[in-house]
């Protein structure tokens, strides 16, 4: 019968008298420790950083300016950005396509930041620092207020629906 003794960094195996890596079964090998460690290791990878999170629901493609659309994304830590992908006709003022015209925070149904106001006499673009978003109606309508942010003019304030566009193929 063998009998091992427990070294604070080895296991002596005191019939052969030679040492081994902790852990190691009779003979000397640790293989399955290995691979029991190495799985272990490439679970906790997968679950850490593996997967991505939930998009959330103002995430998509949204009516702006009539009949253009913006593409609302994610940048990270609950802020969005929403970007021209279909110029309206609203005339010559209108957004151009990859022009951002919203920058939100928030999730769920509420959502806070600023969105682009234009000067109908020169087209000059300003952003509101006021802009609030809540999704109503199954999130298929996004209810945008804010303030216009232009100083030189009369102060106005203005909400207006935006509608998600679930089939827009850029």
């Amino acid at each position: 019968m063998q009998t091992l003794t427990v070294a604070p960094s080895k296991v002596r195996d005191s019939q052969r008298g030679d040492l081994s890596p902790r852990g190691a079964g009779p003979g000397g090998s640790s293989s399955w420790r290995t691979a029991l460690l190495a799985w272990c290791a490439l679970l906790l990878l997968v679950a850490s950083c593996g997967g991505q999170s939930a998009a959330q629901p103002i995430e998509g493609y949204w009516s702006w300016e009539g009949d253009g659309i913006q593409q609302v994304k994610s940048l990270g830590s609950g802020n969005f950005e929403g970007t021209m992908v279909k110029l309206a006709s609203i005339g010559q003022c209108a957004a151009p396509v990859g022009r951002v015209v919203l920058k939100l925070h928030g999730s769920g149904k509420h959502y806070t930041g600023q969105d682009e106001w234009f000067r109908e006499s020169d087209c000059a673009r300003r952003f509101s620092n006021n802009a609030v978003v809540d999704l109503m109606n199954g999130n298929k309508t996004a209810h945008l207020c804010s303030s216009g942010p232009f100083t030189d003019v009369q102060a106005v304030s203005n909400c207006v629906d935006l509608a998600r566009i679930a089939n827009y193929k850029p």
